[in-house]
């Protein structure tokens, strides 16, 4: 995925209870994830998972999933030398505004079981020819970053419309595929009604 592999760094999924029911006009937000997670076919979780982790260099945060797979917690403010610069992450081309911003992206995480690691979670949802995910954005000031990409003689196409605020912000990231193109897009704004917290074992 564009984004993931743009902006890695550590991933997880978790929703807000409005982030359910409706969409959200603005991209910033106060960094509190909750939610519960369910599988790849929408079933419900029974205890494979038992803590969420985010790693923070040789720094590890835990946090406690319960049985049925709900959660809840606040993404930590990134220290200032943990963040790297937009332009580094980006492709050439784009417009970044100001330049030299500076980002931290959180889009999957690790889920572990009685310390073991079982998979990853992410927020959004996933077919055939598309794949959605939010993933969560924290940026040092006020940035606007606009452009397209295409690269690979056209068979890859990517579009990016985000406007960030300072703190942390929900960027939409989606995928569709065809035959001969890939498209990926990542905006801020609205936040689709059906994307939900999915654990994918492995």
């Amino acid at each position: 995925m564009a984004f993931v592999s743009l902006f890695t760094v550590v991933a997880i999924n978790s929703c807000s209870k409005d982030e359910n029911t409706s969409t959200s006009s603005s991209s910033a937000f106060d960094g509190k994830l909750s939610g519960t997670i369910k599988t790849e076919s929408g079933a419900a979780l029974n205890g494979e998972v038992d803590t969420l982790k985010l790693y923070d260099g040789n720094v590890v945060k835990s946090f406690p999933v319960s049985a049925d797979g709900s959660f809840e917690f606040t993404l930590p403010t990134p220290s200032a030398d943990k963040l790297d610069l937009l332009s580094e992450g980006m492709p050439d081309g784009l417009s970044i505004t100001p330049a030299d911003a500076k980002f931290y992206s959180v889009n999957e995480i690790e889920a572990s079981k009685n310390g073991s690691y079982v998979g990853y979670v992410y927020y959004g949802k996933r077919s055939a020819t598309l794949f959605v995910e939010i993933s969560y954005v924290y940026v040092d000031r006020d940035v606007v970053i606009t452009g397209n990409k295409t690269i690979t003689d056209g068979a890859y196409e990517y579009i990016y419309n985000m406007n960030l605020k300072t703190g942390w912000n929900k960027v939409f990231e989606s995928e569709t595929s065809s035959a001969n193109k890939i498209v990926s897009s990542m905006t801020t704004g609205n936040i689709p009604s059906d994307v939900q917290w999915i654990i994918s074992l492995f």
